[in-house]
């Protein structure tokens, strides 16, 4: 900054350079330019807060070559991260394989399994020094409930006309971040609950959420309007009793409602 004048600067992005080299250099990408943008004119209503965001699924090897796992992609949780980012909240982004675009403005770690995320969590949310533990913390990851108690170390050739897999119960992250945090004020802790059928189903579903898990706040949806979309319709839910439906529409316009809603709890 000098005078009147502010200059913002972005670091380059790494990727296939004009000289055929491969590497740190070329020009950040448009989407990126914009949110820093974005956030260097936004109010920043955010500004000095710390969130911990997990988006994306988990994979749970069966051997080298697959896996369980689901139909996220991570775009929910990834457009929370970049919405907060422009809110001026300093983001750490603990995603699984996603295929969203992961933001390069924000904090990221990458994991693979349910217990890798549950780790990365935990560690961030509660073990981080003092200055680094969050305001906020997100839960909107679509963590595998199970794991293969064992996992072949070599591929498992095709043979029986059938195969039988014992599974082993995965951590529940939100249930885990909630015991810790117990009835305390922070972090605010929000979690995401996917459910099929009926609105009333989803609605029971994230109120036993929210009160057995300890979490401030539940974001119901349904898989059919969320996986692999760029749009959502999702239900809050938070601790005070109120419920609001956020209708169909751009992720990216969900996620600041949500962050509106989350100043206030």
């Amino acid at each position: 900054q000098s005078g009147d004048q502010v200059v913002l600067i972005v670091e380059p992005d790494e990727g296939d350079l004009a000289c055929g080299w491969s590497g740190s250099g070329r020009l950040a990408a448009p989407e990126e330019l914009f949110y820093h943008v974005r956030r260097a004119l936004s109010q920043g209503d955010y500004a000095g807060k710390r969130i911990l965001i997990s988006t994306g699924p988990t994979r749970e090897a069966l051997d080298p070559v697959r896996f369980i796992s689901n139909r996220s992609s991570g775009k929910m949780g990834v457009a929370l991260a970049r919405e907060a980012f422009r809110r001026g909240a300093q983001v750490t982004l603990v995603h699984g394989p996603v295929r969203a675009r992961v933001p390069r403005e924000v904090r990221c770690l990458e994991v693979i399994s349910a217990i890798e995320m549950r780790d990365a969590m935990m560690e961030r949310a509660f073990a981080a020094s003092q200055g680094e533990k969050p305001d906020v913390v997100i839960m909107a990851a679509a963590v595998a409930d199970y794991r293969p108690k064992q996992s072949a170390p070599e591929k498992v050739k095709k043979g029986s006309a059938s195969i039988s897999i014992d599974l082993a119960k995965n951590p529940d992250i939100l249930n885990e971040l909630g015991q810790k945090k117990g009835d305390g004020d922070r972090p605010v802790l929000v979690g995401f609950a996917v459910e099929t059928g009926e609105i009333e189903n989803l609605l029971d579903e994230g109120r036993r959420k929210l009160h057995e898990k300890h979490a401030d706040m539940i974001v119901g949806n349904f898989a059919e309007e969320a996986f692999d979309l760029d749009t959502n319709r999702v239900w809050l839910i938070d601790k005070h009793g109120r419920q609001e439906e956020i209708a169909t529409q751009y992720k990216s316009r969900v996620a600041n409602k949500i962050l509106d809603v989350i100043l206030k709890l």
